[in-house]
């Protein structure tokens, strides 16, 4: 986890001169950053930003961000706590926000909701183990709450459905590769 500051910054022109539809000035943003707090808690916020603009119409803008809160309640284990919220406007359509299994809201097939807005809520119980399979797996479990949701902004009629989900799982995190992914079952 980077406990420092982070700010990240791309910026790009396209041009009609280059064959573009449109001149449009390209920009991506990203922020974060990080604090541990007594030795137990840790809490990392970040946000973002990108689209494209001009050409009397804005394209593809997409704004978010995250809280995160991480604290050991016994021994190596951890109580993590997360809110995520999403905002975009006049999306390519092969971009979409989405919310599903994929994203977060385990109990969901993926894709399940999309929409122009998106947040998820995550409470999750974390327990590491010693157990080590065929020395490439460690073993740990979860036990999780999620609850979220994705909609249309133009559409007030829309029913906003909350969708929640409860469970248990296994966590298997390689030990082998230095990425931190982690399988769940």
């Amino acid at each position: 986890l980077n406990l420092g500051r982070e700010i990240n910054l791309r910026l790009g022109y396209s041009s009609t001169a280059t064959g573009a539809h449109t001149d449009q000035l390209i920009f991506k943003s990203s922020a974060s950053v990080g604090k541990l707090i007594g030795g137990r808690h840790t809490f990392l916020a970040s946000g973002y930003g990108e689209g494209r603009f001009g050409g009397g119409e804005n394209e593809n803008v997409l704004v978010g961000g995250s809280l995160r809160h991480f604290v050991r309640t016994f021994g190596p284990h951890q109580l993590h706590t997360s809110v995520n919220v999403d905002m975009a406007d006049n999306l390519d359509p092969d971009s979409q926000l989405l919310i599903g299994g994929d994203s977060g809201l385990r109990g969901y097939s993926r894709r399940f909701q999309s929409g122009d807005r998106r947040y998820l809520f995550t409470i999750e119980h974390r327990w590491y183990t010693d157990l080590e399979l065929f020395n490439l797996f460690h073993v740990g479990a979860a036990a999780f709450f999620d609850m979220g949701g994705a909609w249309y902004s133009a559409d007030p009629l829309a029913k906003r459905e909350l969708l929640k989900d409860i469970g248990v799982g296994l966590r298997f995190g390689s030990s082998r590769s230095a990425q931190g992914a982690m399988g769940h079952f």
